[in-house]
């Protein structure tokens, strides 16, 4: 017998209970043998050969947000400015909604710039396209080292629901509808994410499937703000599902004044992507600033978030079956996060794959 340390969120430790049995006393490992008995060799993914991301070059900070599980951050970028987000501990994934400071009701148009840009998956050199009536690029992204999706909405309250019938459990749209809150921002106003982070299959039939994240720690996206904006990232909620490899961990924000080739990069990248196509609207639209509220005090639902370890004792023939499904490029020397993602794939399958 051995005993291996695993780290679960009390929302996790909820659905596990579920699945215990008056006989297995509050043990984990009666769970840990179903969970191992039903895992596929390969299943949990095999090692990759990746290097490590490129740094990025040194530019002068004016600001930088540590963003923790359960939360997010509304933060000013100026035109010109840079604001980059990236993994702290690796494999989070992350939503973002950007408003025009001028109009809170110009915002990016996720739909716009998937169409725009032909790519579900937006990065280097693509452009990020507001809402109509404006229907203009409000940023480039001036450098990506991971992935992105267009294609998923938020989680919300509905999908816990409906997949977990559970109630209280942190969620994209909430995360976002408080965080946005302190620029006087509304909860109709959280329009449809731009995933950071996020790895989406799309099969020849045009089904979507949300894989395991491969960002590692140091992976960024940048943006290069081509207006005054409020970017508005979030860590999203999901730690029962594949978008964050069933946990949830920081994200940091950085916002940063560009470089001079920084705007060459962005030139062409506004070259390429036809920026010169945006058509002057025969609209009268007076300015709605977004202003930031001096009192707001965030109050983020379902916190405070707590991290337990739990020993769970296995036989040396389940330490050789989770042996086989170890995904050492996510997980490497961490036989605790392992075999949490065994645990937890089982049981989503239980309760059905969402």
């Amino acid at each position: 017998m051995s005993t291996i340390d695993v780290t679960f969120t009390n929302q996790q430790l909820e659905i596990l209970d579920r699945f215990l049995t008056a006989k297995d006393g509050g043990d984990y490992a009666p769970l840990v043998r179903r969970a191992l008995d039903a895992a596929e060799p390969g299943e949990q993914g095999v090692p990759k050969d990746r290097p490590a991301p490129a740094a990025p070059p040194t530019r002068p900070v004016v600001a930088e947000h540590l963003i923790a599980p359960g939360t997010g951050k509304a933060i000013e970028v100026a035109k010109g400015q840079i604001i980059r987000i990236e993994q702290v501990e690796g494999g989070q994934c992350g939503d973002l909604n950007i408003f025009a400071r001028r109009n809170r009701h110009e915002r990016i148009h996720v739909g716009r710039t998937r169409a725009m840009e032909a790519d579900n998956s937006p990065t280097t050199g693509d452009l990020i396209w507001s809402n109509a009536p404006w229907e203009r690029p409000l940023a480039t992204v001036l450098a990506n080292t991971a992935r992105t999706d267009t294609l998923f909405p938020y989680c919300s309250a509905l999908l816990y629901s409906k997949y977990f019938d559970t109630h209280a459990h942190t969620n994209c749209q909430q995360i976002q509808t408080e965080a946005q809150r302190e620029y006087g921002l509304a909860p109709y106003d959280v329009h449809e994410s731009f995933n950071l982070f996020m790895y989406v299959s799309v099969d020849a039939d045009g089904g979507r499937s949300i894989d395991r994240n491969e960002s590692h720690p140091g992976d960024y996206i940048e943006f290069h703000a081509l207006d005054d904006i409020v970017a508005v990232p979030n860590v999203c909620g999901d730690d029962l599902g594949k978008s964050s490899n069933y946990f949830l961990r920081h994200l940091k924000a950085v916002v940063l004044d560009a470089l001079p080739q920084d705007q060459e990069r962005t030139e062409q990248a506004l070259a390429a992507g036809r920026a010169d196509a945006v058509l002057q609207q025969p609209y009268d639209l007076p300015d709605a600033p977004l202003v930031h509220d001096d009192s707001y005090v965030p109050s983020f639902p379902y916190l405070p978030l707590t991290f337990t370890t739990v020993a769970v004792e296995v036989s040396n023939a389940q330490a050789e079956a989770l042996d086989g499904v170890w995904n050492r490029e996510l997980y490497p020397g961490d036989a605790g996060a392992a075999l949490r993602d065994v645990m937890l794939t089982w049981v989503t399958k239980q309760l059905g794959d969402w």
